[in-house]
């Protein structure tokens, strides 16, 4: 099972969907988090150390790993960091 596609496409042209886990690598390191909707913002993103809209992104930095329901594992690994 995997949630409702968010209308944006990672790197390797997968549909990202909420509950999915996603990394983002950048010159300064790699973000990651569990997608989900921000209410407040009215928009999708991931919470890491602080909150990080796609809007605020290109989508095509963006990969998914996997989702919370298949890669319970990954959820796990996320909350150890």
């Amino acid at each position: 099972m995997r949630g409702s596609a968010i209308g944006l496409i990672d790197k390797k042209g997968i549909k990202i969907r909420e509950g999915d886990v996603v990394q983002a690598c950048f010159v300064w390191g790699c973000i990651g988090g569990v997608v989900k909707y921000f209410d407040d913002a009215a928009a999708f993103g991931i919470n890491c150390v602080e909150r990080q809209l796609f809007s605020e992104h290109s989508p095509d930095i963006w990969e998914v790993l996997g989702n919370v329901w298949e890669n319970p594992e990954l959820v796990e690994a996320e909350n150890e960091d």
